[in-house]
């Protein structure tokens, strides 16, 4: 009995659990559009990205009848529960089209992200036979999977699977994102609260692959797991455990990656009367306090060194038609650089954030 303003697809009396995606204005007074999405059986909603046009949603199924149109990469469910992306109209939440993602067992998919160019990422559980495609990093045996599809959700861009390699799902995914470069960041937790969940398996964080540069390399099988791939998923560029000798875990949506590459973490952490979670000098709370309840560690990881440099200028202009010289102002709106080097084509060059320069002849300069 939600007050949507397009109820979606007729939907099925006895279903228990939709999906619901709302729009509101930006001083949350009112509701521009709302609708269910879902068909004869329970669905979930994740998480849901814009591409400044349009909305994207997933999240996982058990229904056979979702709508789904033709040109769906996969308009059929394969079986047991099933991941799903739908695509809305972002000004009315007319459905542009939605695809399921999964296998005939258990799939589901938590986060989304729509790149720079419009197509559509996501990451998600699956415990059947996901496809790798060439060129892509890997850990063959593992039970996330990472995908890329089209805007329009009719092809699969390419697919991977993530992970310890070791048959079970090692961690509920907490945060994700795509950066300006194509960069992917996944983080999650694993270990503790899972092992008890027969859908994971006895999951843990063990085995996850790390880097030389790990902030911490080894774990105890309940710890927070950060990875980094490179551009489309070609390599893996970071991986680090994070945690201390509880269970940190976290119920989800406490996460954030900035696009400059820096992740902002809330965790459940030292649960327990003699469990510790890692600090730093100077900040608030560098101790647990005395209880034996579980706690709140906040955790802020700088991943700039690992994302490639991307130079974006604009140039301001100033024109001097009797002496045939040309001024010229820079704007930087480069990423992900902390120095710069310019060489202006003229025979000057300059280390400034912002410069600018005289072209003294008619002619053809490389900046």
């Amino acid at each position: 009995d939600l007050p949507l303003l397009n109820p979606g697809p007729a939907l099925a009396s006895n279903n228990v659990q939709y999906a619901v995606l709302a729009v509101f204005n930006s001083t949350l007074t009112q509701l521009v559009w709302g609708s269910y999405f879902g068909g004869s059986n329970h669905e979930t909603g994740y998480s849901v990205k814009t591409d400044g046009t349009d909305l994207f949603l997933c999240g996982a199924t058990q229904s056979s009848d979702l709508p789904t149109s033709t040109h769906s990469f996969a308009p059929s469910f394969s079986g047991d529960i099933d991941g799903y992306i739908a695509k809305f109209n972002g000004a009315n939440g007319q459905l542009l089209g939605s695809t399921y993602i999964g296998t005939p067992a258990y799939d589901q998919a938590f986060f989304i992200e729509v790149d720079k160019f419009g197509s559509v990422l996501v990451v998600g559980h699956s415990k059947g036979n996901i496809s790798v495609t060439s060129g892509k990093y890997s850990n063959p045996g593992s039970q996330q999977f990472l995908q890329k599809y089209s805007s329009n959700l009719s092809s699969m861009v390419w697919s991977t699977v993530i992970g310890s390699g070791q048959s079970k799902i090692d961690i509920v995914p907490s945060a994700f994102m795509v950066d300006a470069c194509l960069n992917i960041y996944i983080s999650g937790w694993g270990g503790g609260s899972n092992t008890n969940d027969p859908n994971h398996n006895g999951g843990s964080t063990t085995g996850l692959p790390v880097t030389n540069d790990a902030i911490k390399s080894s774990t105890d099988g309940s710890d927070f797991y950060f990875m980094v791939l490179d551009r489309d998923a070609t390599g893996l560029l970071f991986g680090s455990f994070y945690g201390g000798t509880a269970e940190e875990h976290v119920d989800g949506g406490t996460s954030r990656f900035s696009p400059d590459g820096t992740i902002y973490q809330a965790v459940c952490a030292a649960c327990g009367s003699l469990k510790t979670f890692p600090t730093t000098p100077g900040v608030y709370g560098p101790t647990k306090p005395t209880n034996t309840n579980c706690n709140m560690g906040s955790i802020k990881i700088s991943l700039e060194q690992t994302v490639k440099a991307l130079p974006a200028i604009d140039i301001t202009l100033d024109v001097d038609t009797v002496c045939d010289k040309l001024f010229v102002k820079f704007t930087n709106n480069s990423k992900h650089a902390n120095n710069y080097y310019w060489d202006f084509g003229n025979g000057l060059t300059s280390s400034q954030f912002e410069p600018s320069t005289v072209y003294n002849g008619l002619g053809v300069y490389t900046i």
